[in-house]
């Protein structure tokens, strides 16, 4: 764990000294959008070579279904009592 806070602090702070860089900047949001691909791509690999998960989709995408929309009901629901509170 404290690898990765490394790492990140490290991302930090080479960014600071770099933001004047138009080339950095340029480049960086492109670099970070294919990264995010080839890990998105990457972790695609690994569900698809579990043969548990393969197994258990249907079971797996129902919970996670039920676990969006009670998360999305629950943020309306604080919405609307913060509102009221508050004569918004």
């Amino acid at each position: 764990m404290f690898i990765i806070i490394g790492i990140f602090l490290a991302g930090i702070i080479i960014g600071l000294l770099l933001k004047k860089h138009s080339i950095v900047n340029k480049w960086t949001g492109k670099i970070s959008f294919a990264l995010v691909f080839l890990l998105l791509f990457s972790l695609g690999l690994s569900v698809g070579q579990n043969a548990v998960i393969i197994e258990n989709i249907v079971n797996i995408g129902l919970q996670s279904l039920l676990i969006a929309f009670f998360a999305i009901a629950g943020s309306i629901l604080v919405l609307i009592i913060y509102y009221a509170i508050n004569d918004i």
